[in-house]
């Protein structure tokens, strides 16, 4: 994960690998730009869509699921 100042951005690249017995079979990557926001932003955003907050598996992640279902 690189951050790009001049563009306020976060970008995240993934590369999967497929491996056996430590030869690399296959390999792929594929990049995410993200914005960083505040996470109270984040959740209004989320009730505002109709989701509820839920408690998540870690403190620096946010969760939430549709009341319901």
């Amino acid at each position: 994960m690189r951050r790009e100042a001049d563009r306020g951005i976060v970008r995240t690249v993934v590369t999967y690998r497929v491996e056996r017995d430590g030869a690399v079979l296959c390999e792929a990557s594929e990049g995410f730009d993200m914005w960083p926001a505040d996470p109270a932003l984040l959740l209004s955003e989320l009730e505002e869509a109709g989701l509820q907050p839920v408690q998540a598996p870690r403190t620096d992640l946010i969760a939430a699921h549709r009341p319901g279902l």
